[in-house]
């Protein structure tokens, strides 16, 4: 009996130590499967971040890229809902959960994001902004010992807000074959070129002598150049290469939606061959036409990347006067473009502002002024001022053989016309965009409805603009002239000695007013500083 309540108590002992081993056995396996489901949510909201970007619309204002105010009562993330709850239209702070729970093999996740504050987009530059987003998974697995799991990252989700306003060039769908017709020889462009070419059929875009786009402002300050002029831009953010070098870039890219480019000549150059160790971005970013590139030797193409268009057809567009236009400022939609400019401008029965024309000036309580200083040349402009004589012409009509004739202008504004020439300079006062230095920002736009002519007139003067300009027709550039800033139009006409200069901070601070088919899709979704909640 001794012997078999020894043997007894041995079994039970053993029994009780296998249980609790299995027991720490199934629990330690249900942790893990808890971890992994967890895991395995949070890669899913990184999933559902990419899957579409309707989630940006709802919550952050496109036009300013700030977090919307006041804040949605929902939005949805790739189908999945969060509602929000509010105290006096305000958020309160908090995980919300993100969709349903979703079953993973014995497990499952539900995901969370954190709301509000850390949704606010952060280092926003040019066309480009980044929405840290704070999400939490939580992981359950097992029947009868149940595990839980909790991990949680900070995602990073890099926007880049498509629009024309991003390019040094962006030719639209004319009616014509080639929507750059005729710009080919002696042109000089430094920043992005897209064109988007006609609906049906294709475009051959034809490189001629001495046509170059380039990624850089190198030698902007020189004679052939801007000259002292070139201190007014703002300078180029720096760029990190996979070799290292830090250098200043346009980030230009080369885009045809519908056609080609054949290249005619050897001094002709898309890119420039990279040179390891200085300061400068000579390749271009991208290279991206559905036609490919043919003719050449072929070394005229120095692209980092090169392909077919890139772009999803409804990212980007001409942006017709006649198509709606959405305020940037207060997301409202209006009928079309010039609704909004309608009811935003003041109208003045003015076709001329030169030395030739006498001092005035007009406001309307509503932010809209112009102000013309003919003894010192100087033109201020604030809000929309619509021009009502069909005809504007800016500057002396015989170009002027030096810089006394140059019209210097301040303020952010934007002047509207059915037709706009330039005959003269049009430069700031200071410096041009200076968003980040704290004073003016001195920004014009130009809108003709329908043909908008720079360097009009005689003499061989090249005549400097620093603008956004927009045609609703057709761009012309008559005899030399060097532009800082975005020239957007269906079609563009020109011979030779034409350069232009894309000033990136311009895609983000646009005058008022300034027609745009702005869309936003999500570039890349990291996530980082993960860690698991206890």
């Amino acid at each position: 009996m001794l012997v078999m309540l020894l043997v007894s108590a041995v079994g039970l002992a053993m029994t009780s130590s296998a249980s609790t081993e299995m027991t720490i056995s199934v629990n330690g396996r249900h942790a893990a499967e808890a971890f992994y489901a967890a895991d395995s949510g949070l890669e899913q909201i990184k999933v559902d971040l990419l899957g579409d970007s309707t989630w940006v619309d709802q919550i952050v204002n496109v036009g300013t890229m700030k977090l919307r105010s006041p804040f949605p009562d929902s939005f949805t993330i790739n189908g999945n809902s969060v509602t929000v709850s509010k105290t006096s239209g305000d958020v309160i702070p908090g995980y919300y959960a993100l969709g349903t729970v979703v079953g993973l093999g014995d497990g499952s996740y539900s995901r969370q994001v954190l709301l509000p504050g850390t949704t606010a987009p952060v280092n926003a530059k040019g066309s480009e902004t980044e929405v840290a987003l704070t999400i939490r998974s939580t992981g359950l697995a097992g029947s009868f010992e149940t595990g839980t799991r909790v991990v949680r990252a900070n995602s990073r989700a890099i926007l880049r807000r498509a629009t024309p306003w991003d390019n040094a060039i962006f030719a639209g769908d004319g009616v014509q074959d080639d929507p750059l017709d005729r710009i080919r020889n002696g042109v000089e462009i430094r920043g992005s070129v897209h064109i988007l070419g006609p609906s049906s059929g294709s475009t051959v875009t034809e490189i001629e002598d001495e046509f170059s786009v380039m990624n850089h402002y190198d030698d902007l300050g020189s004679a052939s150049h801007l000259g002292l002029d070139a201190t007014k831009l703002p300078a180029l953010r720096a760029t990190t290469l996979a070799n290292g070098d830090i250098v200043e870039s346009l980030n230009a890219e080369f885009r045809s939606q519908n056609g080609s480019v054949e290249i005619q000549s050897v001094t002709a150059s898309l890119g420039q061959t990279n040179v390891d160790g200085n300061a400068l971005k000579e390749t271009l970013d991208g290279f991206y036409v559905d036609g490919g590139i043919t003719g050449g030797s072929g070394s005229e193409l120095n692209s980092d990347a090169t392909g077919g268009y890139d772009l999803a057809v409804d990212d980007m567009s001409f942006p017709a006067l006649s198509d709606p236009y959405v305020d940037p400022a207060t997301g409202t939609t209006y009928a079309s473009a010039t609704s909004y400019l309608s009811s935003h401008s003041m109208s003045v029965s003015i076709g001329e502002i030169s030395v030739d024309v006498s001092a005035f000036h007009h406001e309307d309580g509503n932010g809209n002024l112009v102000d013309w200083d003919p003894s010192t040349n100087t033109l201020q402009v604030e809000g929309i001022v619509r021009f009502t004589d069909g005809e504007l012409l800016i500057g002396d009509s015989s170009g002027g053989p030096d810089d006394t004739g140059r019209i210097k202008y301040s303020g952010t504004g934007t002047l509207w016309a059915d037709r706009i020439e330039l005959r003269h300079d049009l430069v700031p006062v200071g410096d041009y965009l200076d968003v980040d230095g704290g004073g003016t920002v001195n920004n014009i736009g130009l809108i003709a409805d329908d043909r908008l002519r720079v360097a009009v007139g005689d003499g061989d003067r090249a005549v400097t603009v620093m603008a956004a300009m927009y045609a609703g027709t057709e761009f012309r550039v008559d005899r030399t002239a060097r532009i800082a800033g975005t020239a957007m139009a269906p079609y563009f006409d020109k011979t030779r000695g034409f350069e232009i200069y894309q000033v990136p901070v311009l895609a983000s601070n646009l005058p008022p007013g300034m027609p745009d088919s702005r869309n936003v899709r999500i570039k890349t979704v990291t996530l980082a500083e993960w860690y698991e909640e206890h």
